[in-house]
């Protein structure tokens, strides 16, 4: 079922993900200029690895979100995703430290886009607490009968 607390858990992790494609994240700034960051790369030219781990990302969350009739796979979709979250906060990071090392001026500015990856990870490990509460109800009715 759609409605129960889990599925929003999921949506808002999924709009926060979506969010991030629009939201600046980190700006490198530099003899007067800025380079600013979000989930694609930079503002102006995108980098294809980010964007695709990017989506791969927020598709997974939605799938976890259709998967209600299976539990086990929500749950197991829903560590995949924080996997992937994980992997993206790495690879971001590491694509923003290569340009960021590359200005010997530069000073970085985060911006609050930066803390979308983190409150997406919290409320997924949510969602999988309660779909894990779910399946134990489910579980403990079933020996009932």
């Amino acid at each position: 079922m759609i409605q129960r607390i889990q599925s929003l858990f999921i949506l808002i992790a999924a709009g926060f993900g979506v969010l991030l494609f629009f939201v600046p994240i980190i700006s490198i700034n530099y003899d007067n200029s800025a380079i600013t960051f979000n989930a694609t790369g930079y503002v102006a030219e995108k980098s294809w690895y980010l964007v695709l781990l990017s989506i791969i990302c927020v598709v997974t969350m939605f799938t976890q979100l259709f998967m209600y009739k299976n539990r086990k796979k929500q749950m197991l979709t829903g560590k995949i995703s924080i996997c992937l979250w994980i992997l993206w906060i790495f690879v971001f990071s590491l694509f923003v430290y290569l340009h960021y090392n590359s200005y010997t001026t530069a000073k970085f500015s985060i911006h609050f886009g930066a803390i979308f990856p983190v409150l997406i990870i919290i409320f997924v490990l949510l969602a999988n607490r309660n779909i894990k509460k779910d399946e134990e109800l489910v579980r403990s009715i079933d020996r009932i009968r």
